[in-house]
């Protein structure tokens, strides 16, 4: 189902459950849509997190990015709206987590922030396609709709066929 992977932050000790969930119609977003999404991570620690954490949206060779700098006490849940650009092309793309390659545990905290110095990867939480609305009409709706007319006519066929036996007979 979109949106229900789980990533966990860093891979070496996990300290928060990220999710992301779609707002609207997830299975599809047409170029004139600035699509919705709802972000939560959850502190799974017995400890406050102190997280610098980044989602990056990348659609053909665009990228946008989406920082959040959040205190999280243990067993909360941090919840945030997003709401993407404008999607300008027919594409797929994915919106993922940018990796926090360090963390300090304190006595009483965990910090958790990006390390310049390492290239971040990229933990994809959603991807998804984006069509131009009439082009998604032209090569997916109306075949489809030829599909099932086709059908119906077949089966009408068909009727008639055993009507005309079962008249003659």
């Amino acid at each position: 189902m979109p949106g229900k992977d789980v990533v966990k932050i860093p891979v070496e000790k996990p300290f928060l459950k990220v999710e992301l969930e779609p707002k609207g119609d997830p299975d599809k977003y047409f170029t004139d849509e600035k699509p919705s999404f709802t972000f939560l991570a959850e502190n799974i620690t017995d400890k406050k997190v102190y997280a610098e954490l980044i989602l990056r949206l990348q659609l053909n060779k665009r990228t946008q990015e989406f920082v959040f700098h959040e205190e999280i006490e243990s067993g909360e849940t941090l919840t945030e709206e997003i709401t993407t650009e404008l999607l300008t092309f027919q594409d797929s793309g994915y919106i993922g987590l940018v990796s926090c390659s360090d963390f300090e545990e304190k006595e009483d905290k965990i910090e958790i922030r990006k390390n310049d110095a390492v290239k971040p990867a990229s933990h994809p939480l959603y991807t998804f396609t984006v069509w131009d609305r009439e082009f998604y009409k032209s090569d997916y709706v109306r075949p489809r709709r030829a599909q099932y007319i086709s059908a119906l006519l077949s089966l009408c066929i068909v009727a008639v066929g055993v009507m005309q036996l079962l008249f003659t007979a």
